[in-house]
């Protein structure tokens, strides 16, 4: 079990919440998939895309430099960070509805 998994417990998980970046984009494209991978160019630019028209990036802007992430990784963190703000706001989507529970008390989730 990692440090991660060994901190989380119900309470915590009240504001610790799991986010999966593809569908956090799936979402932000309004269920539009995504044409290419994040490691090629095309899909970089392509997610580059969608975070300027949801206002997470300046159209045309670069992929922010940040030391030891790889570009991909930094549009993953960006999209963690808009579905975050939607979490809060109360807009963002948990898959699944009414999530099952494990032994621990934890809600199987995922927010996009």
């Amino acid at each position: 079990m990692s440090e991660g998994d060994a901190a989380m417990t119900p309470a915590v998980q009240t504001r610790v919440f799991e986010v999966h970046p593809e569908l956090s984009f799936h979402e932000m494209t309004g269920g539009k998939a995504m044409a290419y991978g994040k490691k090629k160019r095309a899909g970089r630019q392509e997610r580059a895309t969608a975070l300027a028209a949801a206002g997470m990036l300046r159209a045309g802007a670069k992929i922010p430099k940040v030391l030891g992430a790889a570009p991909d990784d930094v549009l993953d963190a960006l999209v963690a960070c808009w579905t975050a703000r939607r979490i809060h706001l109360k807009h963002a989507v948990r898959m699944p509805d009414r999530p099952p529970v494990d032994a621990r008390g934890l809600r199987m989730e995922i927010w996009r």
